[in-house]
């Protein structure tokens, strides 16, 4: 499979997660939150690696390697899901998702910077469409409380711009150590302990019935980040950052068709605009699909 459809598969999983995740976030506070999410999708990745992968080649692999998986995964789980959480808290898990847009501009930047990818100009274009439609769904949404629904879009943005320069490691890392589930369950693995510190030191305590009522939701979306986050690492691996950035937007019709199914989050009065914004971001998408095809 090549690797931009495993980034599309990626963002339809991703689409999901968000969905489900939201769900969690309106009873749990953020950090117990990212943290359940975190520990499930650990515990499933290093199951899945121990019976595939060599795992010896993770005590083979130069300290580097290791060092920017950590890095990675810092930057993706620990500071990148706090700030999801805290945007759909404000802005609902539509806006929040299709604000995370804003990746392939970052992420095919940096690229170009630090790992001289450059993309071709119908690329270019491509992804352009796919920020275009981030604009649009900016537009969309105004609400009643302008302060806050700013603060969301920040907070968006701020994920966006973490889950675009996490890739810029995990393309370093692989020079190391070449197998991507490995990568991630190191990184994901080191960020959980380390966030589990966060959680006894800044979480707020929920009460033992709310954990129980939404435990199942978090499995489930710990499950869907776990082989998402997979898949996105093994895309990495084939496909130029920027495009794999893009095509991962399908996670915008994705968790603004099924947020609202799952927690009756609705799209929050974002009208037309929102989904001129979601159009663009899949005509885009869509595109770069068939040019790797």
């Amino acid at each position: 499979m090549s690797g931009v459809a495993l980034g599309a598969l990626a963002g339809i999983g991703f689409g999901l997660f968000q969905a489900v995740n939201r769900r969690v976030n309106v009873t749990l506070d953020v950090y117990r939150a990212t943290f359940g999410l975190m520990a499930v999708g650990t515990v499933l990745l290093v199951v899945i690696a121990l019976a595939t992968q060599d795992v010896g080649q993770v005590l083979r692999a130069p300290a580097g390697a290791l060092a920017a998986f950590a890095a990675a995964g810092f930057l993706h789980f620990f500071v990148g899901w706090t700030f999801l959480g805290l945007s759909q808290q404000r802005i609902g898990a539509a806006r929040t998702g299709a604000l995370l847009g804003a990746m392939p501009l970052f992420g095919a930047l940096g690229a170009a910077v630090v790992l001289g990818e450059v993309l071709t100009v119908p690329a270019l274009v491509a992804v352009a469409v796919v920020v275009a439609g981030v604009t649009a769904v900016a537009l969309s949404g105004r609400t009643n409380a302008p302060a806050s629904s700013l603060t969301g879009v920040a907070f968006a943005l701020a994920t966006g711009l973490c889950w675009s320069l996490s890739p810029l490691f995990i393309r370093i890392g692989l020079r190391g150590l070449a197998s991507p589930l490995l990568g991630v369950a190191v990184g994901m693995a080191a960020t959980t302990l380390v966030y589990g510190v966060v959680v006894v030191v800044l979480a707020q305590h929920s009460p033992a019935v709310a954990v129980r009522r939404v435990l199942g939701f978090v499995i489930l979306a710990g499950v869907f980040v776990g082989l998402s986050i997979w898949g996105y690492w093994a895309a990495l691996d084939l496909a130029p950052v920027g495009v794999v950035l893009a095509v991962t937007q399908l996670s915008a019709p994705t968790v603004a068709i099924a947020s609202p199914l799952v927690s009756g989050d609705p799209l929050g009065g974002g009208g037309r605009w929102l989904w001129i914004g979601i159009g663009l971001i899949v005509i885009g998408s869509v595109a770069l699909l068939l040019r790797s095809g």
